[in-house]
């Protein structure tokens, strides 16, 4: 086989094939170097082919994620700013698309990335929404979502990718304060005057008036009156009464909303008691009533108090469910406070006294030591001078005292007054504080008033003895003046009979002033003789 060389080839470069090109044989069959050239020409499709399949390969998947990740555009530029203690104002930019949404979904939530559907927006409403019904001075979170309606099928809503995040807090509330340093002050037997400070003013919300609560007993006020001033003059009250009271400020607010009226919390409670009504003639008396130690829960004491009158002083419980009374011994029920009233109604002589009262603490019960009193028995006191009490306590308490006599004697502090004669009976009380329990009472009596000098009674019957001797002298006196001299006496005479026995040895011995009647000798053993004395010396 020959080779030949086209015109300008070189020499093995014919169609890319080294060694050339070959001719065909007279045959028909063809040489390796012509088929290799045949089969070369489809490899530049194949490697074109090739180059696209690996760009396609490689740019699908992003393709794909570009796709995925774009979607229908979000709100840009969300805004949140806090519109009072209640409610945060929102506004946004629409997002930049050919189609505009037909709605926005509004989320929150009171952590970042914690929001959750709160409501939703009419697109033709604006770019703006309003969260109402918040806690004052809180921090709330806001994300907002376009919604869009895809019909390129069927209609469907199709949402956005959310918003930026933006927070806002609210405002804290106003603070409506309480009037302060609330008084009162009996002013005669049916009114009671009060006063109060103002509260500290409140920017946007002037105080416009106050409200007065009136009641019998603690914690139990009612609606009674209202005023603009920091006074006021309840009237219409029982005489010799307790009443409480409580006083509101009423503000007009304009925060962040319409105006409106606002009450703030309740004062200080405080009691007075109006003076009793006297009757002409009666004479005034006044309560001595000292004050009242803090004690602890569950223990019983005894309360001292005295009337000037000597009259004696009952006692009540005006907080019933924190302490009660019975007699003179006051039981401490739960923790809180506890008031006592020392009352005195007066009698025939005597007015009613003014009510007084004592409050104290009642703490809980931790362990208390033991005290005991030592109260000396007062000696007798004969004469109107006061008498000193010198009781004591273990515990160095001081010690308080009641007449348990109040007609005969009366106590203030530690003297006794005397009223009249008699006994007198004085206890001696120590009700105990947070640290020592009450005491056991102690009680001593005594005579006092003026005593009248001791009776001689022996003189007093000799006395009687020579008047009743000097009587019968008399008498007798009389008697002989009326019937004359008695007549004189017979002679004294005797006389011997011989007696019928031996003669013996007698010794006879007459003594008297008279003899009558006959006189026998006996005889003696001795001697006989007879010796007669003369009847009458």
């Amino acid at each position: 086989m020959a080779r030949v060389r086209l015109p300008g080839e070189k020499p093995g470069s014919a169609f890319g094939v080294t060694g050339g090109r070959r001719i065909r044989s007279a045959s028909g069959s063809i040489t390796g170097s012509r088929r290799t050239a045949a089969a070369a020409r489809p490899r530049w499709l194949r490697r074109l082919l090739g180059v696209c399949l690996v760009a396609a390969a490689v740019g699908w998947p992003a393709t794909l994620a570009s796709a995925a990740t774009s979607g229908p555009p979000a709100p840009t530029g969300l805004i949140a700013a806090a519109a009072g203690d209640s409610q945060i104002s929102l506004s946004w930019t629409a997002p930049a698309s050919g189609s505009s949404p037909i709605q926005y979904n509004i989320y929150e939530g009171t952590s970042s990335g914690g929001e959750s559907l709160l409501g939703s927006s009419d697109a033709a409403s604006g770019t703006g929404y309003t969260a109402t019904g918040l806690t004052s001075g809180t921090t709330y979170y806001f994300e907002v979502t376009a919604v869009y309606q895809n019909c390129d099928i069927t209609c469907q809503n199709i949402e956005s990718s959310p918003s930026n995040e933006a927070s806002a807090t609210t405002t804290a509330p106003p603070v409506f304060g309480a009037p302060t340093g609330l008084a009162a002050t009996a002013a005669g037997p049916s009114q009671i005057n009060l006063s109060w400070a103002a509260p500290a003013p409140t920017e946007g919300a002037p105080v416009i008036g106050y409200k007065v609560y009136r009641g019998t007993s603690s914690g139990g006020e009612s609606l009674a009156d209202n005023t603009s001033a920091t006074g006021d003059t309840v009237t219409g009250l029982t005489s010799g009464t307790t009443y409480y009271f409580e006083v509101t400020a009423v503000y007009q607010s304009c925060i962040d909303k319409p105006c409106q009226n606002t009450e703030s919390s309740r004062s200080n409670e405080v009691s007075a008691t109006t003076d009793r009504a006297t009757t002409p003639g009666l004479k005034p008396q006044v309560i001595d009533f000292g004050p009242v130690g803090p004690h602890v829960i569950g223990v019983s004491f005894t309360v001292v108090a005295s009337a000037s009158s000597g009259l004696q002083v009952s006692f009540g419980s005006d907080t019933p469910r924190v302490c009660s009374v019975s007699g003179f011994q006051v039981t401490t029920i739960k923790r809180g406070k506890c008031t006592i009233t020392a009352v005195q109604g007066g009698n025939a002589d005597y007015a009613p006294a003014q009510d007084q009262t004592q409050s104290f603490r009642i703490k809980p019960r931790g362990r208390l030591r033991a005290q005991t009193i030592t109260f000396p028995r007062p000696g007798d006191e004969t004469g109107q001078r006061p008498v000193k009490l010198r009781a004591s306590a273990s515990s160095g308490l001081p010690v308080s005292y009641r007449s348990d006599t109040p007609g005969v004697c009366s106590v203030s502090g530690s003297h006794v007054t005397i009223l009249k004669s008699g006994t007198c009976t004085i206890t001696a009380a120590q009700s105990g504080n947070t640290h020592y329990a009450p005491a056991a009472d102690q009680t001593r009596s005594f005579q006092v008033g003026q005593v009248g000098p001791r009776v001689p009674w022996a003189l007093i019957i000799a006395l009687a003895a020579a008047v009743l001797v000097a009587a019968a002298g008399v008498l007798l006196l009389l008697r002989y003046w009326r019937s004359g001299p008695p007549p004189p006496p017979p002679p004294s005479s005797v006389r011997a009979e011989p007696h019928p026995d031996l003669p013996v040895p007698t010794h006879l011995r007459v003594t008297g002033p008279e003899v009558f009647g006959t006189v026998r000798i006996e005889p003696h053993q001795a001697h006989v003789y007879s010796r007669m004395e003369g009847a009458q010396r």
